[in-house]
């Protein structure tokens, strides 16, 4: 299946995931696995972070 240049962004996204439905199941049409070691991660926030409430998370980029 070929994608047109000349088509929406919408139309190009449903076009992707139509292709990753077929290639699903096919393993040749995917990489090589690869192992990954989960290690525990330790998170220290400071006593006004925790004791502050918060209505939702705010992120600055």
């Amino acid at each position: 299946m070929s994608i047109s240049p000349n088509r929406s962004r919408e139309l190009f996204k449903v076009e992707i995931d139509d292709i990753v439905e077929q290639q699903a199941d096919d393993d040749t049409a995917w990489e090589a696995l690869i192992a990954v070691n989960r290690q525990t991660a330790f998170l220290v926030l400071s006593e006004e972070i925790v004791k502050t409430p918060h209505s939702s998370p705010t992120f600055t980029t």
